[in-house]
C-alpha cells in the first residue's frame, strides 16, 4: 500500500524537485534551450509522473492527485492559464497507463510510451494556446518547427520502391493532396510539401515536368477539401449555407474527380502532346 511505503515521502519530494528543475534549467540554459532553429522544453515533471505509472506495481500511487497538484502549480508559475496543465498532466498519466497495458514491460516500450505521451502533451498544449489566442503560429508551422514534416517526408520516401516511378509519382501526388487536411494555408502547404515530394518522385525516375506540374495542380485543387483549407473557405463557410460534414464530403468527392481528371486523363494528354 502506498501509505505504508517509503514512496509516500519520496514520490512527492521527487515531483517537487522535477518541478523546480523544469523552471531552473529553462532559466539557466535559456540560450541553449530556446535558440533557433530547434527548441527544447524541460519536461521532468511529466517524466516523473509517467515513470510512476510504469513502476508503481501494487503500490497504487495516487498519480492523478499528484498530477492535478503539479498541473495547478505549473499553471500558476509557468502557463498563466489556470486549468491547462491541471487537465493535461492527469490526461497524459491516464494515457500512459492505458498504453502500458498493451506492452510487455521493457526499456524500449517505456521510452516509446514516454515520447508518444510527450508528443501528445505538446500537441494538446499547442491547441490550447491557439484557441485562447496566446499563439498565432499555424498548425503547419508548428509541425515544421517540431521537424514532423521533414521526418514524414523521409519516412514516406523510404517506403517507395526504387525503380517504380509510377508508384512513386502516384503516392507523392496523393499525399500532397490529402495532407492538406492538416493545413490551413496553401502557402504553408506548398512551402512544406512541394519541393520534398517532387524530389521523392523525381528521384524515383518520374518525369520532372509531369511531376512538377501535377504537384503544382494538386497543391491548389486541394483548397476545397475543408472549410479552413484556404483564405476564402472560412469566409464562405461562416455564411452558414453549407454544414461542415457536407463540406467535407463534397470536398473529398470533388478531390477524387479532380485527381481522375488531372492525374489520370491529364497525364495521358500531356504524354500525347509531348510534354514528358
Amino acid at each position: 500500500m502506498y501509505r505504508l511505503s517509503r514512496l509516500r515521502f519520496l514520490f512527492p519530494l521527487g515531483l517537487f524537485i522535477c518541478f523546480f528543475l523544469d523552471g531552473s534549467l529553462s532559466k539557466i540554459f535559456a540560450n541553449q534551450f530556446f535558440s533557433y532553429p530547434y527548441l527544447m522544453v524541460s519536461q521532468l515533471v511529466v517524466l516523473w509522473l509517467i515513470f510512476g505509472a510504469f513502476f508503481e506495481e501494487d503500490i497504487q500511487i495516487p498519480l492523478t492527485g499528484f498530477a492535478v497538484a503539479a498541473g495547478i502549480c505549473a499553471d500558476l508559475y509557468y502557463s498563466g492559464i489556470l486549468g491547462l496543465f491541471m487537465f493535461l498532466y492527469p490526461a497524459i498519466v491516464m494515457f500512459a497507463r492505458a498504453l502500458n497495458r498493451y506492452y510487455t514491460p521493457s526499456f524500449l516500450s517505456h521510452i516509446l510510451i514516454f515520447f508518444v505521451s510527450i508528443a501528445l502533451l505538446e500537441l494538446l498544449n499547442y491547441w490550447a494556446y491557439y484557441l485562447v489566442g496566446v499563439t498565432r503560429v499555424g498548425f503547419a508551422g508548428f509541425l515544421s518547427k517540431l521537424g514532423f514534416i521533414k521526418w514524414a517526408t523521409v519516412l514516406v520516401g523510404g517506403y517507395i520502391p526504387e525503380g517504380s516511378w509510377i508508384i512513386a509519382f502516384v503516392i507523392a501526388v496523393l499525399i500532397n493532396t490529402y495532407s492538406h487536411y492538416v493545413f490551413a494555408s496553401l502557402t504553408a502547404h506548398i512551402s512544406a510539401m512541394f519541393v520534398a515530394f517532387s524530389a521523392i518522385a523525381i528521384s524515383a525516375g518520374a518525369p520532372p515536368m509531369l511531376t512538377l506540374l501535377m504537384i503544382a495542380f494538386t497543391s491548389n485543387l486541394c483548397m476545397s477539401l475543408t472549410h479552413y483549407a484556404a483564405g476564402p473557405s472560412p469566409v464562405i463557410f461562416n455564411t452558414g449555407y453549407v454544414p461542415q460534414n457536407t463540406w467535407w464530403k463534397l470536398g473529398f468527392f470533388a478531390s477524387v474527380i479532380n485527381l481522375i481528371i488531372f492525374m489520370g486523363l491529364g497525364s495521358v494528354w500531356m504524354k500525347a502532346i509531348g510534354m514528358w
